[in-house]
């Protein structure tokens, strides 16, 4: 018994050294140089990060979406009603009263027919016939534009006046006032143009102040060109403001006139 233990022992040694080379690689384990081992132990000292700062800190910030481009608009359109812009930008407005009267002034006047019988010469609201008739009158080198409008067979005034006298189918002392005492009578003098051979009678409208006072009548003989007169007597009782106007037998106005007796 007391011999084989010793050869057991030998030949456990032996077989740890046929298998030592296979576990081992014959050279120590390496040291860590000093100033690895001053840095782990800073790091084992120093405070770690909370996992959340460690995060945030490492992950970068995402950017913000881009606006969107607003979309493009339809061209505006020109508004014909809307004012237009001046060149400062600021929105056109009405002239003023002095503007709008100095640009009417500067605006040139419409040619004026050179035609007598033209019946761009009437009132824009004389009836087609009477501007038909009033065309077809015969002109001479008297003739002149109508004084106001036309009656249904072309009759108007080329001449109206009014004057203190009477002298030779004509107003004498053409003027506007009249006075009691010194004036006897306004004249209202006119040349009647009408188709010859038909005899017609006009009527005066006298008003005063406003108000119709009274009426006259006027005989045309038959010739187309025909100078005659109405008048009104000057009185104490006649002070005022007067229009007197002339119309045909079918209501056409013809011609107007005002005056003041003091």
């Amino acid at each position: 018994m007391h011999r084989r233990a010793p050869l057991l022992f030998a030949a456990s040694s032996a077989l740890m050294l046929a298998f030592a080379p296979a576990c081992d690689s014959g050279s120590p384990p390496s040291q860590p140089s000093s100033g690895q081992a001053k840095a782990d132990a800073a790091a084992e000292k120093a405070p770690s990060k909370r996992p959340a700062e460690a995060e945030t800190d490492a992950k970068p910030e995402a950017p913000e979406p881009a606006e969107p481009e607003p979309e493009p608009s339809a061209a505006p359109t020109e508004n014909a009603d809307a004012p237009a812009e001046v060149a400062d930008g600021t929105g056109g407005t009405e002239p003023a009263a002095a503007e709008a009267g100095a640009a009417e002034a500067a605006a040139p006047e419409a040619a004026k027919p050179t035609d007598p019988r033209d019946p761009a010469h009437l009132p824009p609201d004389t009836p087609a016939a009477n501007k038909k008739a009033f065309s077809r009158l015969p002109v001479t080198k008297t003739s002149l534009p109508p004084v106001g409008g036309a009656g249904v067979n072309g009759i108007h005034l080329d001449m109206l006046e009014i004057g203190r006298g009477w002298h030779q189918s004509r107003c004498d002392l053409v003027g506007d006032t009249f006075t009691v005492g010194s004036d006897e009578r306004v004249n209202v003098c006119m040349r009647v143009i009408h188709p010859r051979g038909e005899p017609e009678e006009l009527t005066i409208y006298w008003e005063r102040d406003g108000k119709l006072n009274q009426r006259s009548k006027v005989k045309v003989s038959k010739i187309p060109a025909y100078l005659t007169r109405g008048w009104l007597p000057i009185t104490e009782a006649r002070k005022g403001k007067w229009k007197a106007t002339i119309k045909s037998a079918d209501g056409a106005v013809l011609g107007e006139v005002e005056f003041t007796i003091n």
